[in-house]
């Protein structure tokens, strides 16, 4: 399974749509990746309800839910979509040369 361990970052590039993947970004950040429309998208995997990991979320198109209460984000923004959370999760750039991948953080989100 792609969520019980964490997986380097050019696994990443084996990762089919409808997936999640946990793995780790450049600043030792655990994060859940995705596959979306043929692109990368990486979020924190901790949900901000009550911090189950979102690499053992479900997945369908870009929205991701949270399998212990159900909370809703697009794994391309981190954006929340629906609670119990209260506000989104920190996102990161999925950058990928040839078979080089590196997952940096990309806009931090603060509790409103």
């Amino acid at each position: 399974m792609f969520f019980d361990r964490v997986h380097e970052p050019t696994e990443v590039l084996d990762l089919d749509e409808g997936r999640l993947l946990l793995s780790r970004a450049t600043n030792g950040d655990k994060v859940a990746v995705a596959k979306v429309d043929g692109e990368y998208y990486a979020v924190k995997d901790r949900c901000v309800h009550l911090g189950c990991s979102l690499a053992k979320a479900r997945i369908e198109g870009a929205t991701i839910t949270c399998h212990c209460h159900g909370s809703q984000y697009d794994v391309r923004t981190g954006e929340l979509l629906r609670g119990p959370a209260t506000h989104g999760v920190d996102s990161y750039a999925v950058l990928v040369d040839g078979e080089t991948v590196s997952i940096e953080p990309a806009a931090r989100r603060e509790a409103v």
